[in-house]
C-alpha cells in the first residue's frame, strides 16, 4: 500500500483487462496475504489456457470505518445451481443467489465485478450483476446464453452505505458496436460526475460478450479529474467486443 494501514485491511480485487488465447479462455484472480502493508494477486489458469495479459484493480478499506464491506463468491458446473448455465448449450440461462448483509446496514446498496471466469470455445458470454437491493438480503445473478457453455464464475462483491460518499455507475458499449467493428485499437470513453473530488475508484468487468474465433482482448482504465471519473474501454489487433460493461465503484478516499 501507498501507506501502510493501521489494522489488516478488508482487499477487494476484479478483473479490468484480459488477453487469452481464444480456445477455451479462462482465468482466476484470488487475494492472499493481505497485512498492514500490502497483499499478494495469485492469477491461475484452467488446462489449456493461453494467458497473455491480466489487468486487476483493487481496493482496500476497514470496513468499520469506511462502510464498505467486501464479500466473495465462487461457483462451477459441479453445483446443481449452476449446471444449466455448463450443459444447457441453448438460450438465456441464469443462476440466482441471496446474500445476507455483513453488517447491519441503514441504506445498503451493492455492486459486483467478476474475479474470473472459465468458458468453451464459443464467445465468451458472461454477466454478473445485482438484481435486487432489500433491506436484509440482496440478489445476484449469473447468466449467459446462446451456445455459450460457462463452467466456472468467481466475483468480488462490494456493499456499502448509499450516501454521498459512495457510489457506483456502469460503463457499456453502444449498439453500433465500435469494438466490434474495424481492425487496431479500437476505444470509447464514458465520463461520470460525482459530488467530491479526488475519488478512489474500483472498475470491474461484469459483463463480456467477445467473438469466437480471436483472443479475447479488453481492458477499462479510470482515471480521476477533481469530481469528474474518466473511463476508456479499449480492444486490439483482430478482437471483436460484441458487448461489455463494467461496474465503477468510487468512494472518497477515507480509510
Amino acid at each position: 500500500f501507498p501507506t501502510p494501514f493501521s489494522e489488516v485491511p478488508s482487499v477487494g480485487i476484479a478483473l479490468s483487462g484480459i488477453d487469452i488465447h481464444k480456445t477455451d479462455p479462462g482465468v482466476r484472480v484470488f487475494v492472499e496475504k493481505v497485512t498492514t502493508e500490502g497483499f499478494f494477486i495469485r492469477v491461475t489458469l484452467f488446462p489449456n489456457v493461453e494467458l497473455y495479459m491480466v489487468q486487476v484493480d483493487w481496493i482496500a478499506t476497514i470496513s468499520s470505518k469506511s462502510g464498505i464491506y467486501i464479500m466473495t463468491f465462487q461457483d462451477d458446473k459441479n453445483s446443481p445451481a449452476f449446471k444449466k448455465l455448463s450443459t444447457v448449450l441453448s438460450g438465456d440461462r441464469i443462476a440466482e443467489y441471496t446474500f445476507n448483509y455483513p453488517a447491519v446496514m441503514t441504506n445498503p446498496d451493492v455492486t459486483v465485478g467478476l474475479t474470473g471466469f472459465s468458458v468453451n470455445s464459443r464467445n465468451t458470454r458472461v454477466n454478473v450483476d445485482v438484481i435486487s437491493v432489500g433491506a436484509n438480503q440482496f440478489k445476484i445473478k449469473v447468466r449467459t446464453w446462446a451456445q455459450t457453455g460457462l463452467h466456472y464464475i468467481g466475483a468480488t462483491i462490494l456493499v456499502y452505505e448509499k450516501d454521498c460518499l459512495h457510489g457506483a455507475f456502469k460503463t457499456m458499449t453502444t449498439d453500433d458496436r465500435p469494438l466490434y467493428n474495424g481492425f487496431g485499437e479500437r476505444s470509447m470513453k464514458f465520463e461520470h460526475n460525482i459530488p467530491f473530488k479526488n475519488a478512489i475508484t474500483w472498475t470491474a468487468f461484469n459483463y463480456l460478450d467477445l467473438t469466437e474465433g480471436f483472443n479475447r482482448r479488453l481492458r477499462e482504465s479510470t482515471t480521476v479529474d477533481g469530481q469528474k471519473i474518466t473511463a476508456v474501454m479499449t480492444t486490439w489487433y483482430d478482437s471483436k467486443v460484441y458487448r461489455a460493461s463494467s461496474n465503477v465503484f468510487y468512494t472518497y478516499p477515507t480509510r
